[in-house]
């Protein structure tokens, strides 16, 4: 899906995107900071994609939380771009808001977020939780420093953190896990939501499901849609070139050779 219209499934956390990007846009400000946790192939990660689709942005930044340090943070947050902010602000980089109605807020997505070390999460708290002036500040690492320099202004941004183990963050820092105004853990789908996924999918690749067979493949995706997608993908493999009617045979023979009881 492009759009939250399009988007199946997990109706709490649609209604309240919808919501808060209607706001964002309202008061020209970046969206709130999102911590989405669940099980895996529940639609996290194409969630971060469709809100940036909405707000009319580029693709997330993507960062992987065992891959960063202290280093590759602050160069990652610091080569955010956005027209209307000062790309002098520094020697360093980061950047003062010059022009209000010009700014864009960038989304960073920091996937695995529970693999963070607990010092990269507490030096995020001023970048999640801005002070009164609505400065971003991030405070460099020690060879990134110079005499003058110790911490710099950040564009404005979202950031989506994305994990399997919500518990492992509360446990990590729960201060951190404060800050974010919108946590919402992802559920396992219905049959019915599973069976719009595949007809939505099948769509797009040119697949023609009866409904016997989409309900089948429902009943053996265990409520994972990215189970069902897959199973999908090979569908074309036992089809003839051209062909892209599922019947219920077809959907039980490819579920019994890939193993799907």
């Amino acid at each position: 899906p492009g759009r939250l219209s399009e988007y199946v499934g997990q109706k709490g956390l649609i209604k309240q995107l919808q919501v808060e990007i209607k706001a964002a846009k309202r008061d020209h400000r970046p969206m709130r900071h999102a911590m989405l946790s669940g099980p895996g192939g529940l639609g996290k990660d194409t969630i971060a994609g469709v809100v940036a689709n909405e707000l009319g942005l580029p693709a997330p930044v993507m960062l992987y939380g065992a891959e960063l340090t202290h280093k590759t943070l602050a160069e990652a947050l610091m080569g955010l771009d956005s027209p209307g902010y000062s790309s002098s602000a520094s020697a360093t980089g980061g950047g003062f808001l010059v022009d209000p109605k010009a700014a864009v807020f960038p989304i960073v997505v920091i996937n695995e977020c529970q693999n963070l070390k607990h010092g990269l999460m507490e030096l995020l708290h001023p970048v999640l939780e801005p002070g009164s002036d609505g400065r971003v500040l991030l405070k460099l690492p020690p060879e990134m420093q110079t005499p003058k320099t110790t911490e710099v202004w950040l564009v404005r941004h979202c950031q989506i953190w994305i994990t399997n183990y919500l518990g492992e963050i509360a446990q990590k820092s729960r201060p951190t896990l404060s800050r974010f105004q919108i946590v919402y853990e992802f559920e396992s789908y219905e049959d019915a939501e599973i069976i719009a996924i595949l007809t939505q999918f099948g769509s797009r690749i040119g697949l023609k499901f009866d409904d016997n067979a989409t309900a089948l493949l429902a009943s053996r995706s265990y409520g994972v849609p990215r189970q069902a997608i897959n199973i999908a993908k090979r569908i074309p493999d036992w089809l003839e070139p051209g062909q892209g009617h599922v019947t219920l045979e077809v959907a039980k023979e490819v579920l019994d050779l890939l193993g799907y009881d």
